[in-house]
């Protein structure tokens, strides 16, 4: 426990230096964390585990934590937020070790859970562990996520809240009151643990009574921004800004660097990888001058894809009789996830699939994929593979009115960078894209119709 804790100072130590050389960075959100970094990286996880930083603005203690396990040369910190290196203000794949990107917050709890799924579906030991700021938790997608963790009865995610207090210009919602996040986390159905997250013992013991639990588990750890620097703790005037050059030097001289052997369970080439790759198959046939939409050759052509690519993972958002996935539903249930009225999320556990090496194939009513816009953003920049299907697009459905119409979506895709929209006219064109689609690397989106058009 002395090691850990002598570790938490170290990996202090390292984020209030690189942050003061590069300018800039968030170095009282890193101190806060110190200690649930520390036991996280050099007692609790595992090689098959998984870690997402969901506030992501505390990279800087996330590369700190690489440094000292020897992944990365410790000189490399020096190059924080550097356009040359891969240590940036807030994590991304660009970092091998690292599975999704974040620092939009609110998102790193549904990619957490599209992993931990993703190790359920393969079969696969390991847990999956998402560090999330108290001031995220007013994010509505927090909530969309904790509701189906606790129904798909996920054991194997464990959610550490760091609630410091402060968010970036004064107190979060809640403050200091632990019990409120308790009594919300419980009433989604999740196991909830409140401790002290800067004493070592509490928080291992923390982490191994999560183990014991048959829901999934939210950590409700009571930190100090700018724990162990006395000028900075509970500043809440110091929210993203790094020390000088003279209160770096100030700081120093309150927290000890101890040179320190230990082993980290992480393994430097985590890269991410698909699992399978895709295989090719036939479409239906379609008689010239048949009626028949492009929804519904959708649905019909999702099933002869997922015959032969079993990395297919299809995700809807309550709307399967609709966007017709419902046939896939019924061949495959072991590769189909309700999402229910919730895309956000849904588009955030696509993310975390993706990052287990699966396929995720994502619908809804193409208005409705607007709402999660920000996810599908952060997919890009999460390297994630994962196709959309919007149905009900344009003005065709005429009587429902402009909530259901799509008329947005296109727009939408056209400013995420390097994604593909394809519109198909007819069932044959519907089934012959989707196949294109499966084939490429990275978002694209297929759009459909509900109103039936003539084979061509």
């Amino acid at each position: 426990m002395d090691k850990l804790k002598k570790i938490a100072d170290n990996l202090r130590i390292d984020s209030l230096k690189s942050t003061t050389i590069a300018g800039s960075g968030h170095p009282t959100s890193c101190l806060s964390c110190a200690e649930i970094m520390s036991c996280l990286f050099f007692k609790e996880i595992r090689e098959n585990d998984e870690f997402i930083l969901s506030k992501g603005h505390a990279a800087p203690i996330l590369w700190a934590s690489y440094a000292e396990a020897g992944l990365i040369p410790k000189k490399e910190l020096n190059n924080l937020r550097k356009i040359t290196s891969n240590l940036e203000g807030h994590p991304t794949p660009n970092m091998p070790l690292v599975k999704v990107a974040t620092g939009s917050l609110g998102q790193g709890l549904s990619a957490g859970i599209g992993m931990a799924l993703g190790k359920k579906i393969k079969q696969e030991k390991g847990r999956v562990y998402v560090l999330l700021g108290d001031g995220e938790c007013a994010e509505g997608s927090i909530w969309e996520a904790a509701s189906i963790a606790s129904y798909y009865s996920l054991e194997n995610l464990c959610a550490i809240i760091d609630v410091n207090k402060y968010g970036q210009t004064q107190q979060t919602m809640y403050a200091y009151h632990l019990e409120k996040y308790e009594k919300i986390f419980k009433a989604f159905g999740w196991n909830t643990i409140l401790i002290n997250g800067h004493k070592i013992k509490e928080i291992l013991n923390a982490f191994k009574q999560a183990k014991k639990s048959k829901k999934p588990t939210a950590i409700i750890a009571k930190t100090t921004k700018g724990k162990g620097v006395s000028f900075l703790e509970n500043k809440k005037t110091m929210h993203g800004k790094p020390l000088n050059k003279k209160e770096l030097k100030k700081a120093l001289k309150e927290i000890k660097y101890t040179n320190i052997k230990i082993t980290s369970k992480i393994k430097k080439n985590k890269k991410n990888k698909e699992t399978y790759k895709f295989t090719n198959y036939t479409t239906n046939k379609y008689k010239k001058g048949e009626l028949i939409s492009t929804r519904e050759a959708f649905g019909k052509g999702l099933v002869r894809l997922g015959e032969k690519n079993k990395q297919a993972i299809v995700l809807d958002g309550d709307v399967k009789n609709s966007t017709k996935t419902e046939y896939f539903f019924e061949k495959f249930p072991e590769n189909s996830i309700e999402c229910f009225i919730a895309e956000q999320n849904m588009t955030g556990i696509a993310i975390g699939l993706s990052a287990q090496g699966f396929t995720p194939y994502v619908a809804t009513f193409a208005a409705f994929l607007t709402r999660a816009h920000d996810f599908i953003r952060m997919a890009v920049y999460s390297k994630a593979n994962i196709k959309f299907i919007g149905s009900h697009a344009g003005i065709s459905i005429g009587q429902d009115g402009p909530s259901q119409m799509g008329l947005e979506d296109i727009a939408m895709f056209l400013s995420i960078p390097d994604s593909i929209i394809l519109y198909p006219c007819d069932a044959v064109s519907t089934e012959k894209l989707l196949r294109e689609m499966a084939k490429h690397k990275g978002i694209s989106y297929l759009r459909t119709t509900r109103n039936k058009t003539p084979v061509l």
